[in-house]
């Protein structure tokens, strides 16, 4: 009898319901962790506010989910917690949808499959792979009638081909605009759900567009609009953790710098938005534990979540924070990066910009050679000497058909940078010798220090976008250690995230570097925006005319549609006649990345150069190693 009902056990069990878990609470209880900062049984305590953006998945009223987020807040670990409990015990189909293929991939090697292996009751569901017939690859893990599926928003064929009640969007707004010419990727992948009324659409993602042209942006919009709301340990008053008040632009976060500028952890505090008094990260767990979800706007259809980077509970985030904000100062990508990927905001390209009228009236006088330049004198760059903050010198030529124009730009330590000199040579550089002769006596010309030694270029940058024929036939016997002169063009983009990137000319042997215009305008419009002297300040001498200055802020940052996708993207549009004083700030930016990046490391401390030459030590002359070789990087 006890054997018969033993079975009897056994078979109800088969049979029986699967149990009622919420995700949160089905990854307490069977997810694992074999990698990462905290190995072992997930905890959703680790983190508190993942417990109702994960638990929101299980409402039946709620379809769609967005989410604005940084990295590293544990957004992938969320999905993975939706994908192991609806393979466990509430098999449904799933569309998990990446940038791209490639990142489909790798998230299927890296993040699906290890969570599968490390969950006993998970691995159990999916299909093993068989030569004959594969329920278990990368982009594919099949479990009884069911399936979850990997794609890239880059793959039309992937999107539309499969009919699922549940669609994830990770890192969404890095999407394409377009996929295939059928249009968005994300109403493609949200058209797989229309056949299921239980349907789930969760999107989430670092902002990656700009502000006003982004997807994600928009549904937010929409969206309910949930902020997670902590407890200040010393008044009780719930408040949002943010960097900077948007309406009173007060800064949330304070904290105390060495001489150097380097921030001080032990004095990094949170101003309570209530009492007004300052709260230390070690009482970061203990707000995150009491915290809650509050919706701006109640009752929408779309729920909406958003964090930032001061509420990561794996480790003290404020202190890396607060130097990853100080070394923002002049550096526009760096302050960008700050924004998106810490701040979680979308980055805002159509601030004000900065005007001729502005430029002209913080020209300011370098020190003399003489009492007073002659108002009639050519070349009064000629009785200057180079300020005394000056480390390096750069040269940098600008071809056009009927002219050269060429510049010397000093920098100094933070980027800090003055136009040193500046001339016009006329003639054809297709047929006319003498232009080159000039640039070439400009080049090697010696300038006097505030220290007393005698400078000249370290590097050379020449044009080749024009003329390139004769281009090469000057930049050929110089692109050695001795001269340092080198072919340049600009490219509105690169692939890669690096300003300066060495690829091949139509000569052979010639060494042409290309800069991404478009990252190297963006720097110098914010830098030009820069109340103060100091870290990536221009400055420019009293010589300089207003037509310089009219060039220097020729174009403005623009939206653009394509009229094929009927999508928008900012881009710099030319507004005055002539841009060259632009394209020569765009190469000399140029000229010190490769100085500091591909020949000599030393350059990079611009500050010690610049102490080496006040205390009258011979700073270095050139590059000190062996350049690598055309192509690598």
């Amino acid at each position: 009898m006890a054997a018969l009902d033993a079975v009897d056990r056994e078979v109800r069990a088969l049979w029986a319901p699967p149990p009622e878990l919420k995700v949160s609470e089905w990854a307490d209880q069977y997810r694992m962790l074999k990698t990462g900062p905290l190995p072992g049984q997930w905890r959703t305590d680790r983190a508190p506010f993942q417990r109702e953006i994960m638990d929101v998945f299980d409402d039946p009223h709620v379809h769609e989910v967005v989410c604005i987020k940084p990295t590293q807040i544990g957004w992938s670990e969320i999905l993975l917690n939706i994908i192991g409990k609806h393979i466990h015990i509430d098999p449904k189909s799933m569309l998990l949808v990446q940038p791209s293929l490639d990142d489909a991939k790798g998230f299927g090697k890296k993040r699906v499959s290890p969570m599968i292996e490390a969950c006993p009751e998970v691995r159990a569901q999916v299909k093993e792979a068989t030569s004959r017939r594969s329920g278990n690859t990368l982009l594919l893990k099949e479990f009884g009638l069911h399936f979850l599926k990997l794609t890239g928003a880059n793959s039309g064929k992937g999107l539309r081909s499969d009919s699922v009640p549940i669609v994830l969007f990770d890192e969404s707004d890095a999407y394409p605009e377009d996929v295939d010419g059928e249009g968005d990727p994300i109403a493609i992948g949200s058209n797989r759900t229309e056949g299921f009324n239980d349907f789930k659409i969760f999107e989430g993602s670092t902002p990656a567009k700009p502000k006003g042209f982004s997807r994600l942006e928009k549904k937010w919009d929409f969206s309910d609009q949930r902020h997670y709301h902590v407890p200040c340990p010393q008044c009780g008053a719930l408040q949002i953790l943010m960097w900077r008040d948007p309406k009173s632009k007060v800064y949330r976060v304070i904290f105390e710098r060495t001489a150097e500028g380097e921030v001080i952890p032990e004095s990094v505090q949170y101003v309570c938005m209530h009492c007004h008094r300052g709260i230390e990260e070690k009482w970061k767990p203990q707000m995150l534990a009491a915290g809650q979800w509050i919706a701006d706007r109640p009752g929408r259809s779309i729920v909406g979540f958003r964090l930032n980077a001061l509420y990561r509970p794996w480790k003290n985030t404020w202190a890396p924070m607060a130097q990853k904000f100080v070394n923002t100062k002049g550096d526009h990508e760096a302050l960008k990066e700050f924004i998106t990927l810490q701040l979680a905001e979308f980055f805002d390209e159509s601030g004000e910009a900065a005007t001729p009228e502005d430029l002209t009236a913080r020209r300011e006088q370098y020190p003399l050679t003489v009492e007073k330049v002659p108002d009639d004198h050519p070349r009064p760059w000629e009785l200057e000497k180079i300020p005394a903050d000056v480390a390096v010198l750069t040269c940098q030529a600008d071809i056009q058909e009927t002219r050269i124009e060429v510049s010397i730009k000093g920098f100094g330590a933070g980027e800090e940078s003055w136009l040193i000199a500046h001339e016009v040579f006329w003639g054809d550089p297709s047929s006319d010798p003498s232009v080159w002769e000039e640039l070439e006596r400009f080049r090697l010309t010696e300038r006097l220090h505030e220290s007393g030694r005698l400078l000249r270029p370290l590097l050379t940058l020449v044009d080749s976008g024009d003329q390139s024929d004769a281009v090469y036939d000057y930049v050929m016997p110089r692109q050695n250690l001795r001269d340092c002169v080198f072919a340049v063009k600009g490219v509105q983009f690169h692939t890669k995230p690096v300003l300066v990137q060495e690829g091949t000319a139509k000569r052979s042997n010639v060494r042409l570097f290309t800069v991404g215009t478009s990252a190297a305008k963006d720097r110098i419009a914010s830098r030009l925006k820069l109340a103060k002297p100091g870290p990536g300040y221009l400055h420019f001498p009293t010589w300089t005319t207003e037509e310089y200055f009219a060039q220097l802020v020729a174009e403005k940052k623009m939206p653009v549609k394509n009229k094929r996708t009927r999508t928008q993207r900012m881009v710099w549009v030319q507004q005055h006649a002539r841009n060259e004083a632009l394209d020569l700030e765009v190469y000399a930016l140029a000229a010190l990345w490769i100085l500091q990046n591909i020949l000599d490391a030393r350059f990079r401390d611009l500050g010690r150069i610049a102490s080496e030459l006040a205390g009258n030590v011979p700073p270095p002359a050139a590059p000190a190693r062996r350049m690598r070789s055309p192509g690598v990087q």
